[in-house]
């Protein structure tokens, strides 16, 4: 079942949820030029958001829900670029593996704003390595720098 983006411009409309999944960013950013109001923002996306919509700039959302799969760190960063007026961000972002270093870099350069983060991952560990659990460990150490813990005061949970 396809998503049908509305053709009509809403200046009334001031969050979004869909259920559905987008396949096409291209979707996404015809969906997003006919709501310029738009605030809060929740979605699914599955594949990857092209060179071509990069440069989109989208000020008004200042609440971001979004599940990726099959995505990449690439699509994440690009949608963050999108929306510098972030003040909520909770993503689901599959297997995508981003260490607390890099989340760093990028809500500092992209996120001045952010003042809610949730972010989820899959990291699947297999019995008897032990390098992987050391991975996991160097994972979770990148989140316990003074950006997480003092000046944001947000923290790590692994289940």
């Amino acid at each position: 079942m396809s998503i049908v983006i509305p053709t009509v411009i809403s200046s009334s409309i001031r969050r979004f949820y869909c259920f559905q999944e987008f396949n096409e960013f291209s979707e996404i950013v015809h969906l997003l030029q006919t709501v310029p109001r738009l605030q809060y923002f929740s979605v699914k996306f599955i594949g990857s958001i092209s060179a071509a919509h990069e440069s989109l700039y989208v000020s008004s959302i200042s609440k971001l829900k979004v599940l990726f799969n099959r995505s990449n760190i690439s699509d994440v960063v690009n949608l963050l670029k999108m929306m510098p007026h972030l003040r909520d961000l909770i993503l689901d972002t599959g297997s995508i593996f981003i260490d607390g270093n890099i989340w760093e870099k990028m809500i500092i350069k992209y996120l001045p704003k952010l003042k809610y983060f949730q972010w989820k991952t899959q990291i699947q560990i297999n019995a008897g390595y032990h390098d992987q659990e050391k991975n996991v460990d160097v994972l979770l150490n990148s989140f316990r720098s003074a950006f997480w813990l003092v000046e944001h005061q947000w923290f790590v949970q692994c289940d």
